[in-house]
């Protein structure tokens, strides 16, 4: 929570909502791989 609060204090944009962004782009190359791994399974 604090290093939310630090972020917007520092002028880069609304903390949290920069956090919870950050979050979500880094999960998109594990649902990648798993929607792939789903439509062509290893034989």
């Amino acid at each position: 929570m604090w290093i939310g609060e630090l972020i917007t204090q520092k002028g880069i944009g609304n903390g949290m909502s920069l956090i919870i962004f950050t979050n979500i782009i880094s999960r998109f190359p594990g649902y990648i791989i798993n929607s792939v791994n789903q439509w062509w399974p290893n034989e």
